[in-house]
């Protein structure tokens, strides 16, 4: 046994144990420090040998170790050898030894395995511990070379740093990287240990291979930091994706893509810009379209994520289209589209799906002369999630289906969509615009249409929208004083050009119609013309009155601000012709300037002729009021070659019947005593003409009372009608004959049809008043609740009594009046009144507001509605110098409508929806009952299924409120679903 320390070549190997000497070799069997020979200082252990340990301390001189050998400088045992192992002491402290088969242990967070060591001094002189081999940083082997090493020393372990370029494979949360000259650079900051990956690398999912750069930057200048691995984990791994991304059959270009990597969920994905090419492919030939798309971007406030990998598989692509893109000539363009992947294993064939908000542009084409856009920034829809607009199978489009929600310009007329549709089919290369629309006539006018298959297409290769065979048949459209019925709009379209023709018929709320003209201006209907000439026909008849239009010329104007009134110049006769002296004629005829409202036509500036002049002739007005059923003439006339001057009101009927009362200035012929030769200036005077079906019968008369001998007697003329209008009889006649006249002067009962001559009541009215005229007749329907009558004299104060007349009426006659003025009281007060011959109850509400207005309002209580017929306010006849002005109306309570069931009694066969349900009762026979369907039980809006009304047809009312109706259905119009009608 020798010393437990000797030296050799400058290191110290200290035995605990002791050393064996057999000659220049020293061996121990413990334990072994070794350092760097101390001088005079103290020594410091830098490995320790364990084991068997020889020491060869000859000129070569080295050391073996059959155990292991261990780090202590830095104060904590390293292993670094174990086994059986040589060591030239030459190689150790100069160079390091070459191919040193070390262990692995922990450095920078990372696992290093040594492969050359070396034992050496600082600057300081202190010992240190170099190691150099390879790290193991996220599965990519890193070496530690040339400059850089792995210390060891007194104060701890350290890594000097890395410089090395690495190839080979790495698997990231399950997607292999194929590394391709990767840089990875080492960094101690902090306290941390971070290690950063950097370069290009490729890897594939789904069968695609993507080009990546870890650190890299896009073409839009966003930076990536690689992969970063700090304190033996992934901190982080970001990269710029480059070239194309191929995602099933599409092929993605990247423009600012970037991918990431999150650990913890094992999950990467990629966001940013791109492009593909939307390929249309059909009978029309292949046309690619690009697109660009935003992964992971936001749209209609939903957001999007992108590419996402998750353990190496592709479990989920949706992205905006952040830019327009030209679809089969269209540019749709929208912030608010999403792009979808939808892989579905148990299919083979890929799918893409977009859906969203778009708006759609077409291609510029001729129009009447210019240049004009159908769609231009239109509104739509294309699908949601679950039902998407926009279906791409294996790389082609194959289905569209665009709704419009935005109104567009159909070649300049207004079009606002209500379930219409912009679809597209492969298999039949075709774009087409399909489902119901509204077309947008004037101002708040709109009414709708149906767009059946092909009427109008979309060429998918150069946008240009054409009509084949497209009429719009619309009706009644209400233009406030008339209606538009039978419209019907033709377009016509040549390549140079596209027109449409409008044709209309005209109809008037009196009941009559003409056909029309109509010019558009900026897509809305500017003026409707009419020109119409009755020739050798009797003409147009005019509601209820025995009046026929015969001529009729007007512009109707300003239809945009939904108020409107029609004048021009009109010409009517009244009732059927008859023969005078060979030459047939109207028994009376008026033209002039007119002018129609809502309710009424008014002719101003009368030209009269009664039995086209051959019996006289003058001037007047004439109003038709089918509102209130009144219809009258009012002129001054020249009868009989001035035989007989007079200002009167001509009551008609729609029987070719008519009766004049006035008072007249007469040239009394020289038979009739006492007056005969003389021109008296006023008269009573009676025209009254029966048609009784051609063969016409009645009077004229003209009478006065006058005083002999103190004694009043009445004297006048008479010429009688009989079978012909000129072929009458002359007669004198006294009290008999006058009394005779004055019974006369009503028309028949059965004639009267909804208007009333002068009237004497029992008991009112005194045989020196002439008669009663209605201000204007209100004809109240069945379950109205209200009637409103006001009549204003346009003198300063009202000159006779005024009459309320109510029905029910008796005979042909109302009856229950009421005097009214001049004492009108109680004012303003309610006043009970039960209608005769009912058990009607209503109050009665009477005000003078001014000394030339009175108003009546008629209210039936108890939940009771009024009796049905006619309410009007009468004046005596001697207000003929003064016509008093009425304004009427009535109302209904609104009906009550419960909640229609549908439920297992629904019908659909495809035409017709049979609905039951109940109504609140009563309603009226002429109220329309609209239906529609919609998917929630407190809508009020939705798809509208058709309208019906007792009285029309399509709806019946049993009196306990149960009501059926028939309407018309579309299935196409709705999604399959459950319906709330």
């Amino acid at each position: 046994m020798t010393a437990s320390t000797i030296t050799v070549d400058g290191l110290q190997f200290v035995a605990l144990g002791g050393f064996n000497q057999s000659g220049t070799t020293y061996s121990s069997t413990g334990t072994v420090a070794v350092g760097f020979e101390p001088g005079a200082g103290v020594f410091t252990p830098i490995l320790q040998l364990t084991g068997g340990v020889a020491v060869d301390a000859d000129a070569d001189p080295s050391f073996s170790v059959d155990g292991q050998v261990s780090a202590v400088l830095s104060g904590a045992s390293i292993p670094l050898f174990q086994g059986s192992n040589d060591f030239d002491l030459d190689s150790l402290l100069d160079e390091g030894l070459a191919d040193a088969d070390g262990l692995t242990f922990q450095v920078a967070g990372v696992g290093f395995e040594l492969g050359r060591i070396r034992l050496a001094k600082d600057a300081g002189d202190l010992p240190q511990i170099q190691l150099q081999g390879t790290l193991s940083v996220a599965g990519l082997t890193v070496a530690v070379d040339g400059p850089n090493s792995v210390v060891i020393a007194a104060s701890g372990v350290s890594l000097t740093g890395v410089d090395a370029t690495l190839n080979g494979s790495v698997a990231i949360g399950g997607v292999t990287f194929d590394a391709d000259d990767l840089s990875i650079a080492y960094a101690s900051t902090g306290g941390n240990d971070v290690f950063t990956v950097t370069g290009s690398t490729t890897f594939t999912a789904s069968g695609s291979t993507v080009q990546v750069a870890w650190g890299g930057s896009t073409s839009k200048g966003r930076s990536t930091a690689g992969l970063v691995f700090q304190n033996g984990s992934i901190q982080s791994l970001d990269m710029a994706v480059q070239g194309a991304v191929t995602v099933a059959s599409l092929d993605f270009t990247a423009d600012d893509l970037v991918m990431t990597f999150t650990q913890a969920s094992s999950t990467f994905t990629m966001t940013g810009g791109a492009g593909f090419q939307l390929v249309q492919d059909d009978a029309n030939g292949t046309k690619p379209n690009d697109v660009s798309v935003e992964f992971g971007g936001t749209a209609g406030g939903s957001s999007t994520a992108g590419l996402v990998i998750v353990d190496g598989d592709l479990t989920r692509l949706d992205m905006t289209v952040d830019a327009s893109f030209s679809l089969f000539g269209l540019t749709l363009a929208s912030p608010g589209l999403v792009f979808e992947y939808q892989n579905d294993p148990s299919k083979s064939i890929d799918r893409f799906v977009m859906y969203g908000q778009v708006s759609l542009t077409s291609a510029s084409q001729a129009f009447d002369g210019t240049n004009d856009r159908v769609f231009d920034g239109v509104a739509a829809t294309l699908g949601d999630r679950a039902q998407p607009g926009l279906v791409v199978e294996e790389g082609v489009v194959e289905d569209v289906d665009v709704t419009l929600n935005g109104s567009f310009s159909l070649f300049g007329l207004n079009i606002a969509p209500r379930d219409l549709h912009v679809s597209y089919s492969r298999s039949t290369s075709t774009v087409e615009i399909v489902g119901d629309l509204k077309v947008k006539l004037a101002g708040a006018f709109e009414t709708s249409a149906d767009l059946d298959h092909g009427g109008i297409q979309i060429d998918t290769a150069s946008g240009a929208v054409s009509l084949h065979g497209l009429k719009l048949d619309l009706s009644d459209v209400p233009l406030g004083a008339a209606t538009i019925r039978q419209f019907e709009l033709v377009f016509d379209q040549t390549p140079a050009r596209t027109t449409f023709d409008a044709s209309l018929v005209l109809a008037f709320s009196g009941g009559w119609s003409v056909g029309a003209s109509i010019d558009f201006l900026n897509g809305e209907v500017d003026q409707i013309g009419v020109e119409y000439a009755a020739g050798t026909s009797q003409g147009i008849e005019l509601g209820p009155s025995g009046l026929f239009l015969t001529s009729f010329s007007t512009t109707i104007e300003n239809i945009a601000t939904g108020v409107l009134t029609i004048a021009g110049s009109i010409a009517v006769d009244y009732g059927p012709h008859v023969t005078i002296n060979g030459q047939s004629v109207a028994i009376i005829s008026a033209s002039g300037d007119f002018l129609i409202d809502a309710s009424k036509l008014t002719l101003t500036d009368v030209q009269v002729t009664v039995a086209d002049g051959i019996i006289g002739s003058g001037t007047g007005s004439l109003t038709a009021d089918w509102g209130a059923g009144d219809y009258s003439l009012t002129a001054s006339l020249s009868l009989l070659d001035g035989v007989f001057d007079l200002y009167g009101t001509v009551q008609f009927d729609s029987g070719g019947d008519f009766l004049l009362v006035a008072s007249a200035s007469v040239e009394v012929p020289e038979a009739v005593p006492v007056i005969g030769g003389d021109t008296i200036a006023s008269m009573n005077f009676a025209f009254k003409y029966l048609n009784d079906g051609g063969s016409p019968s009645g009077f004229i008369a003209a009478w006065d009372t006058i005083s002999i001998l103190g004694w009043d007697q009445s004297v006048g003329f008479e010429y009688a009608i009989d079978g012909s209008i000129d072929s009458g009889s002359f007669s004198l006649i006294g009290d008999d004959g006058v009394q005779q006249v004055e019974d006369q002067l009503s028309l028949p009962p059965n004639n009267v049809n909804n208007q009333y001559g002068p009237q004497y009541v029992s008991g009112y009215f005194t045989k020196g008043i002439s008669g009663l005229v209605p201000s204007s007749v209100l004809h109240v329907p069945p379950a109205a609740t209200t009637v409103s009558l006001l009549m204003t004299s346009p003198s300063a104060n009202f000159p006779g009594d005024v009459f309320l007349l109510l029905p029910p009426a008796t005979a042909g006659r109302m009856t229950g009046v009421l005097a009214l003025a001049p004492t009108l009281s109680p004012l303003n007060t309610p006043q009970p009144f039960t209608f005769p011959g009912t058990n009607v109850t209503a109050n009665f509400i009477i005000r003078q507001d001014t000394p030339t207005t009175i108003a009546v309002l008629i209210q039936a209580t108890g939940g009771q509605t009024l009796p049905a017929g006619e309410y009007a306010l009468l004046y005596g006849s001697s207000w003929t110098s003064a016509t008093p002005t009425a304004t009427n109306s009535f109302m209904f309570r609104q009906p009550q409508v419960s909640a229609a069931t549908a439920g297992p009694a629904l019908a659909m066969d495809g035409t017709t929806l049979s609905v039951t349900g109940l109504i609140a009762a009563p309603l009226a026979d002429d109220l329309t009952v609209s239906f529609y369907a919609t998917t929630s039980p407190t809508g009020r809006q939705g798809i509208f299924l058709g309208a019906a009304s007792p009285i029309k047809g399509g709806l019946s009312v049993a009196a306990d409120g149960s009501f059926a109706a028939a309407l018309d259905w579309k299935p196409s119009r709705a999604f399959v679903g459950s319906y709330y009608i």
